[in-house]
C-alpha cells in the first residue's frame, strides 16, 4: 500500500496563491509553496497554519494544509476533516478534495473507503483518469 500510495501521490503545489492580501500573507504563502516543493512539510505546515489564522477562507492554502498533513502523518484526522470540507463545500477544489481524501485512506489501507472516494470523482474531472488507473490497480 506504501509503494502504490508514493506512486500516486504525486503533489503540484502550483494551485497555492501567490497573491495575498499583505506582506504578512504573502510572506507565508511564498515559504509555504517553496517548503512544500521541497518536502519540508513541517515547515510549510507551520506555515500555512500561521495563514489559515489569517485567511480561514482560502481553499487552495486549506488543500496545502491537508497535504502537508497526509505527508508528515501527524495528524490524520486532522488532514481528514480538512479535505472534508472543501468536498463539502462543493468548491472547485472538492475533485482535489476526494483524490486527496482517497490518498489518505490509501496510504492508512483503508481500500474500501478509498475506493468510494475514486468513483465519487466525476469523469469531467482532470483527476479522473487516475482515479480510474488507481481504481482498477486496487481492484486487481
Amino acid at each position: 500500500q506504501q509503494q502504490l500510495y508514493a506512486e500516486y501521490a504525486q503533489h503540484d503545489f502550483s494551485f497555492v496563491k501567490k497573491s495575498a492580501e499583505t506582506k504578512v500573507e504573502q510572506k507565508l504563502l511564498s515559504t509555504a509553496q517553496k517548503r512544500l516543493k521541497e518536502g519540508k512539510y513541517q515547515v510549510a505546515l507551520n506555515s500555512l497554519n500561521q495563514y489559515a489564522d489569517l485567511q480561514p477562507q482560502d481553499q487552495e492554502a486549506a488543500l496545502a494544509r491537508g497535504i502537508a498533513l497526509l505527508e508528515l502523518g501527524s495528524d490524520y484526522p486532522l488532514a481528514r476533516t480538512i479535505i472534508q470540507d472543501l468536498i463539502d463545500s462543493k468548491s472547485l477544489l472538492a475533485n482535489d478534495g476526494l483524490w486527496y481524501l482517497a490518498l489518505l485512506d490509501l496510504k492508512l489501507g483503508n481500500f474500501t473507503d478509498a475506493k468510494q472516494s475514486l468513483r465519487a470523482i466525476p469523469q469531467s474531472s482532470a483527476r479522473s483518469a487516475k482515479a480510474q488507473e488507481l481504481l482498477q490497480r486496487l481492484d486487481d
